[in-house]
């Protein structure tokens, strides 16, 4: 009987990793085969020419899963339930990924038995793949129970890292990053920012499409730079200060990492990402409004870790006040979605403060509230100043057009496929809203930007009623449309085959419709340093295509990260945690709602930028429970 269930299970791990290797090396186009030579015909020649590597690449493979997965089973001694829920959702995910890589679609998945086939034996290997990598994540992050001290040295290198950590590591991280700085001379600029000072200069309408303060503060530096004789001095003082600023909060991550008692191999960890990642390379020396925002959105988080460390005592320092402040204040200025981790974060610090144990006196918990609402009122004030110092117009109906990207895609995307069948009374409504007979020709599934812009400023409320009752109808017809059209643009965040970069390489954006206002104010046409800057832009995508920095470089690889770390969490009951992945888990959704991330990782950097302290918070509060 024993014989019996150890050759069942070890056939079927063989199984499991058979489908995890063709995981890797099946294409879901559908191949020429003939139609009359049946199904099982179908199913092996479909499988025959599918297959990407020769029989001895994915022997070797499989041999090397299936040792693997043993020495995993024998470690092994709790089962994740959860997990395995997960792992098989993310497989699906990952299937439907496949399908819209080929045509934007998932027709290709299910068009024909073989079809079908592969599709099974994708996500059986791909959930075992899932649940191998959670398993020996689960083992190696629970074996990480005291620090791993260096032995000690009397090296002035390692004495000085000793005794001035801070210190240390800001001089460290500005080393690795101030030649990148210099070699993007005079600055990388992201179209937007072009249409800022487009506005701020008065070559267009002043709107609040951008944050009016990062328009107005972009514009201050260009301004000096002119008045130095060249706007391009002016943003390279942008940068030089911006790679500054966030060298000082990276820094300040890599100390409090290591004040969290984090294993040496993290702390070193996070510093290589941090050294090597085009996430962080790249972007700190770009002009886009996204880089400080996301190091706004580090510091809270650090901030947040150092308040439910000690309540009361991080109150009385003027320091963390001030940085608490400080990111708050950025947060809502560089980035209109800034204000939803707050608001969400300062309602559960508020419902924390209130049921702390032991309790806080009800003046404590005013004086508190206040403190946690203050920032908040100086950004909004801040704000309003700007927009009536600079006479700003706020278009009516802005913030519901930039919201509304997930029903608008969807809606853009049943025009598409089921425009014909769409009653005409339907069309109306939506027309209302959005410009319907233009959604079909303008629909392009990996962003919503060109939906978007048929927006209807004047809609009524009325008129807005009417269209969610449309949408609704329309989602209960065919509610794989609306599933379809949210994934198809935003997979890129679970799905690690697919390389997602977008790099800034230059000060003349040659995509940005007015050549004439950058050729006035005197935008330089060529890098100071031309040849040594496409070389860097060269490294960086070296860097995304070669293993383990790839990986790093990868948002998918930092959110199936977050996902398996909740799920441990809430396995082992470590209730600490929890609060951390709060604002991550709401960048994502913004993301979701936002206008594309494919070639647009600008929007996901909050969430690169917080996974290594997450991490390190997670094998504190494990240590700690």
């Amino acid at each position: 009987m024993e014989k019996g269930r150890f050759l069942i299970k070890n056939a079927f791990t063989v199984l499991l990793c058979f489908c995890t290797t063709l995981m890797f090396n099946l294409k879901f186009e559908v191949p020429e085969i003939q139609n009359d030579a049946g199904v099982l015909y179908n199913i092996t020649e479909n499988l025959r020419q599918s297959i990407t590597l020769d029989f001895f690449a994915t022997t070797i493979i499989a041999l090397a899963f299936y040792f693997i997965t043993l020495k995993i089973n024998e470690l092994s001694k709790s089962k994740i339930r959860a997990q395995y829920i997960c792992n098989l959702i993310l497989a699906f995910l990952w299937l439907f990924s496949e399908g819209f890589q080929i045509d934007n679609t998932l027709t290709s998945l299910y068009s024909s038995p073989g079809q079908v086939v592969k599709s099974i034996l994708y996500v059986i290997g791909a959930a075992h793949l899932l649940n191998s990598i959670g398993n020996i994540l689960y083992l190696f992050i629970s074996s990480q129970k005291e620090l791993q001290e260096l032995p000690e040295k009397k090296a002035v290198f390692a004495v000085f890292s000793h005794t001035h950590p801070y210190l240390f590591w800001f001089l460290l991280v500005l080393i690795v990053w101030i030649p990148n700085t210099i070699l993007s001379h005079p600055a990388s600029i992201e179209s937007d920012v072009w249409d800022s000072l487009h506005q701020f200069f008065g070559w267009s309408e002043f709107t609040a499409h951008h944050p009016p303060f990062f328009t107005v503060l972009i514009g201050w530096f260009a301004s000096f730079g002119i008045s130095l004789g060249s706007i391009n001095t002016g943003f390279f003082l942008w940068t030089m200060l911006q790679t500054l600023l966030c060298a000082a909060i990276m820094a300040y991550v890599l100390y409090t990492i290591q004040l969290l008692k984090a294993p040496y191999w993290l702390t070193i960890l996070s510093f290589l990402i941090a050294a090597l990642s085009p996430y962080y390379t790249s972007y700190i020396t770009t002009i886009v409004k996204d880089t400080p925002y996301s190091f706004a959105v580090l510091l809270y988080l650090v901030e947040l870790v150092y308040l439910h460390l000690d309540w009361k005592q991080y109150w009385k320092s003027p320091v963390h006040i001030g940085l608490f402040f400080s990111s708050n204040i950025a947060m809502i200025l560089f980035r209109h979605n800034g204000k939803y981790i707050l608001y969400v974060m300062g309602i559960y610090l508020l419902f924390r403060c209130i049921f702390k144990k032991p309790a806080f006196s009800k003046k404590s918990i005013a004086f508190y509230g206040f403190l946690l609402i203050l920032p908040l009122l100086i950004a909004n004030g801040i704000s309003n100043i700007v927009i009536h110092q600079y006479h700003v117009t706020v278009q009516k109906g802005e913030s519901m057009r930039e919201a509304l990207s997930i029903p608008f895609q969807q809606t853009a995307r049943y025009a598409k496929y089921y425009g014909e069948e769409t009653p005409e009374e339907e069309k109306a409504i939506i027309d209302t809203v959005i410009d319907y007979y233009a959604l079909a020709g303008v629909y392009e599934p990996g962003i919503s930007d060109p939906v978007k812009a048929r927006f209807q400023y004047t809609a009524t409320a009325q008129d807005w009623a009417a269209y969610f009752k449309v949408w609704l109808k329309q989602f209960f017809r065919h509610p794989m449309t609306y599933f379809e059209a949210t994934l198809n643009q935003n997979y890129y965040l679970v799905y690690p085959m697919q390389e997602n970069s977008r790099f800034y390489y230059s000060t003349y954006v040659d995509y940005f419709y007015d050549h004439e206002f950058m050729n006035n104010v005197g935008a330089a046409q060529t890098m100071t340093f031309a040849k040594a800057n496409d070389t860097r832009i060269s490294f960086y995508k070296l860097l995304h295509s070669l293993p383990i920095s790839g990986a790093f470089s990868n948002i998918a690889v930092y959110n199936i990260l977050l996902m398996y770390l909740i799920i441990f969490a809430v396995h082992d009951r470590q209730k600490g945690f929890m609060w951390i992945t709060i604002p991550v888990l709401i960048s994502n959704l913004v993301v979701l709602a936002g206008p594309a991330i494919y070639d647009n990782i600008r929007y996901a950097l909050p969430i690169v930028y917080a996974m290594p302290l997450v991490t390190a918070y997670f094998i504190q509060t494990r240590r700690s429970r």
